[in-house]
């Protein structure tokens, strides 16, 4: 289980900026939770300033990679290394809510 202490411990790339990814943004700021960059093929404007710069060499360095569900690996071949550290928005709440409780339909 990951809290809140924990995460400030960590690092993380948010990969796409999606609604998805626009709320784990939101959540780091609200928990204050710095330690991460954002990378989105398309939306270049959004949060600039967490925007990292290197996106190779940041997939290498973070902890893990928060994936947008929008994004296929079909096409990202240079992610398909990194899945041991790939988790997704709705991973990121169970883990880090002991009381989440859900019904998943795929």
């Amino acid at each position: 289980m990951l809290s809140t202490s924990n995460l400030k411990e960590l690092s993380f790339l948010i990969y796409g900026l999606g609604l998805s990814g626009q709320s784990v943004v939101k959540f780091f700021k609200k928990k204050n939770i710095k330690n991460f960059k954002v990378w989105d093929d398309n939306q270049k404007n959004l949060f600039k300033n967490k925007r990292t710069k290197n996106l190779n060499q940041t997939l290498n360095n973070v902890d893990y990679i928060v994936l947008s569900p929008g994004i296929s690996l079909i096409n990202k071949k240079n992610l398909i290394k990194f899945k041991k550290k790939i988790i997704t928005d709705i991973d990121f709440l169970f883990l880090t809510n002991k009381n989440f409780k859900s019904i998943v339909v795929t």
